[in-house]
């Protein structure tokens, strides 16, 4: 279900009373958008590993500089690997 207004435009007053129908159909729509992408991605497991401290300040200085994430960095580099990409 599309949404049609924002919640901000349901939380306008129209006259004295807010317009609640308005809202729940927007929050519904937020749960269904959510759920979703839920559904479309997959599964993901918990992956831990102990490194260096000069690596690992290494790594935190280079995805500083990248503005992106230990994660993202290391997945990038575990599916280039593999030739998931």
């Amino acid at each position: 279900m599309k949404r049609k207004n924002t919640i901000t435009d349901s939380l306008k007053k129209k006259g004295k009373e807010l317009n609640l129908d308005a809202m729940k159909e927007q929050v519904q729509a937020l749960h269904t958008e959510a759920q979703s992408k839920k559904e479309e991605t997959e599964r993901n497991v918990r992956m831990s590993v102990d490194a260096p401290e000069s690596v690992y300040l290494a790594l935190k200085g280079k995805v500083l500089r990248d503005r992106t994430t230990i994660k993202k960095y290391v997945l990038h580099l575990i599916e280039k690997d593999l030739g998931f990409k």
